[in-house]
């Protein structure tokens, strides 16, 4: 067994109200976001008990490694445990615990009562030390920028892209990560690769193709094949960010991109593709971000400017302070306290 269970245990049955939390989490030698979380259930009262989980990603996915995890959340249900399920941003939905927290879900398919999606508040690239000169003091320059992995160089991602849209769609409701099983039987044949990433390729060939037509936009498009974890990358990436006005964030492997959190540190505007994505509900997306669905793909460019021209120098610079507000108060993790209560909340009115 790779499980490794630490710190906090009780014994006693639940009977109305949850006493005793196991948090299920994902982990990596260099990640472990389960502190944060396991702090804040201690200090609203309850018993915790941690479990880290070395983490794993679909293609690496088994019915053995299912059955064990399955095993072990029926085990801490057993002893009267609320289970609380992370895989981090693997898109693992089991049917066992009470509660998965992700960053990623679809609406098609989302259950409010057994899935909380969560910002991505420990994205690789850090907030900026100082917010004083990457603030705007007037309307900036119309920009839009994608700086990062364009998944163009996958053979199924460009055959993907030419499928007729209502295929298209139907594979961003993402129903194939309902049976977790079913992946890990196919990766027996050929390992699993998560093939819903073309609406990234997509977007970046929108904007590319229909440039032409709108001179009084600067565009920064640079793809890279990979985004190893180089200081100078960084350094790249950052000044990218800072340069633009709107950042362009289509999905990825997931049906999110952390790349929307980091627009919002520096302050931009990050415009999401909606590929049925469900986003969190601690941030205001109507305030700090443009939504553009994804069957409207084609008019990406109209929308932004829509928004660009309908705002004034002062509705640029208040939504921007929205922005490092929103951020500045997530990364006090009082979301997490709030997770807590709701937690306490439910058994309550069970």
């Amino acid at each position: 067994m790779f499980f490794t269970d630490c710190r906090f245990a009780a014994s006693m049955r639940v009977v109305a109200i949850v006493r005793k939390v196991c948090l299920i989490f994902f982990v990596t030698e260099i990640f472990d976001s389960s502190v944060p979380f396991e702090r804040a259930f201690i200090e609203a009262g309850f018993e915790v008990e941690v479990v880290r989980v070395p983490n794993i990603w679909l293609p690496d996915l088994t019915r053995w490694y299912i059955n064990d995890l399955e095993a072990v959340i029926r085990k801490k249900k057993s002893q009267g445990y609320f289970v609380i399920f992370c895989p981090q941003s693997t898109e693992l939905f089991l049917k066992e615990p009470h509660l998965t927290i992700t960053y990623s879900a679809y609406r098609s398919w989302f259950d409010a009562a057994r899935i909380r999606v969560i910002p991505h508040v420990w994205t690789p690239v850090k907030p900026p030390d100082s917010l004083e000169w990457i603030r705007w003091a007037d309307k900036p320059r119309l920009r839009i920028g994608f700086m990062g992995r364009s998944y163009g160089t996958s053979r199924l991602v460009k055959v993907l892209m030419k499928s007729p849209m209502m295929f298209k769609q139907w594979l961003l409701k993402g129903n194939h990560l309902r049976r977790p099983e079913i992946i890990a039987l196919l990766n027996n044949v050929k390992p699993f690769t998560t093939f819903n990433a073309f609406p990234r390729m997509e977007t970046i060939e929108t904007l590319i193709a229909k440039k032409q037509y709108y001179e009084e936009i600067e565009l920064d498009i640079t793809p890279r094949h990979s985004f190893e974890r180089l200081e100078q990358h960084y350094r790249d990436y950052t000044s990218h960010l800072e340069y633009c006005t709107y950042v362009v964030c289509p999905r990825g492997i997931e049906n999110y991109s952390y790349r929307i959190y980091e627009a919002l540190n520096r302050g931009r505007i990050p415009v999401i593709i909606d590929t049925d994505v469900v986003l969190p509900k601690e941030i205001d997306w109507d305030q700090v971000s443009i939504r553009v669905p994804y069957e409207s793909l084609d008019r990406i460019y109209d929308m932004i400017l829509r928004d660009y021209h309908s705002r004034s120098d002062t509705d640029f610079i208040a939504r921007q302070e929205r922005a490092f507000a929103t951020m500045a108060e997530l990364q006090t993790m009082g979301w997490i306290k709030d997770l807590a209560s709701e937690v306490r909340e439910l058994a309550i009115d069970a």
